[in-house]
């Protein structure tokens, strides 16, 4: 997902990432087509967490709004009109005689240390580059140069402020000007940086630009097939609580970014997973959904 660092002339929307070559896939001009309060979604301005231009991740409504949506459109459902919710997430009103309306409860699945993973990443990544911004001084420093923090250790809430101030004082060290070669850093006088096994890495690249990453750790790619059962387990337990008149869909989405889970949706198919009181269960990852009903699996649908 581009941030609006990839320009500020209008809002980001599905129409402006299309027109400029961002979505290509044919499907982003499906999703688009789908309407929430009645407005089409590919209109629809994108609403990060945060004011940062960096900032990539959307607030929760607008996040479960697009993974239901590519959900849908994955099964072929075209012009779904959404109506944002809480209990459940979403209703759904497809088009006429397509099917009646529904209730549509979602949720990620993302492994609870890899979610942690991204989201301290991203908060010191968008602070040191917000920083950047705002000090002519610190730009100087990354002027020619393409900067690469790797960390090799997930930090906590509290230290993500450590690494940040750590990192400006390393920008302004002058460090960086000796620098060509990734190597671990062993300076004393970034604490916090070596805890965390922090790798720099410097190259040429015109402009210039600074980046904070995670390592690549290992994963399994059939790890989150009993994460899967666990969250269809809670939902199940939620959803008795509804005072629901309409039938109860529940997608799950797979966000976890560390590696390929296709794995995970063939181990799920082997189960008979109870779903009551849902009369669906759509496990969505990239171009693929698979489906149950009551009875069982009744569909995997990959795209062509």
């Amino acid at each position: 997902m581009p941030s609006a660092a990839s320009g500020t002339r209008e809002p980001l929307t599905i129409d402006r990432l299309l027109a400029e070559g961002w979505f290509t896939h044919r499907q982003w001009a499906t999703v688009g087509e789908f309407t929430v309060d009645g407005r089409r979604l590919r209109a629809e301005p994108y609403r990060p967490i945060s004011g940062s231009r960096h900032e990539t991740r959307l607030e929760q409504k607008q996040s479960e709004t697009f993974l239901v949506a590519h959900a849908l459109a994955h099964l072929g459902f075209r012009h779904v009109a959404l109506e944002p919710d809480e209990s459940p997430d979403f209703r759904a009103t497809f088009p006429l005689g397509v099917g009646e309306p529904i209730g549509i409860e979602v949720a990620e699945l993302v492994e609870p240390d890899s979610a942690r993973w991204r989201n301290a990443i991203e908060n010191v990544r968008i602070g040191v580059r917000d920083a950047v911004d705002a000090d002519p001084m610190l730009q100087a420093a990354i002027t020619g140069r393409y900067v690469n923090l790797n960390l090799w250790r997930c930090p906590n809430r509290s230290a993500e402020s450590r690494l940040l101030r750590e990192i400006l004082e390393l920008l302004g060290s002058g460090a960086l000007a000796a620098e060509r070669h990734g190597r671990r850093l062993v300076d004393t006088r970034f604490p916090t940086l070596v805890e965390h096994w922090a790798h720099l890495r410097v190259t040429s690249f015109d402009g210039g630009s600074i980046d904070v990453t995670a390592s690549a750790h290992s994963f399994d790619p059939r790890g989150l097939a009993p994460v899967a059962l666990k969250v269809i387990e809670r939902k199940r337990k939620k959803a008795r609580r509804y005072d629901a008149t309409a039938p109860l869909w529940l997608v799950l989405s797979v966000t976890d970014q560390r590696g390929v889970f296709g794995d995970s949706l063939d181990l799920l198919e082997r189960f008979n997973i109870e779903i009551a009181p849902y009369e669906r269960v759509i496990v969505s990852y990239e171009g693929r959904a698979v489906v149950w009903d009551r009875h069982g699996l009744v569909r995997d649908q990959r795209a062509s």
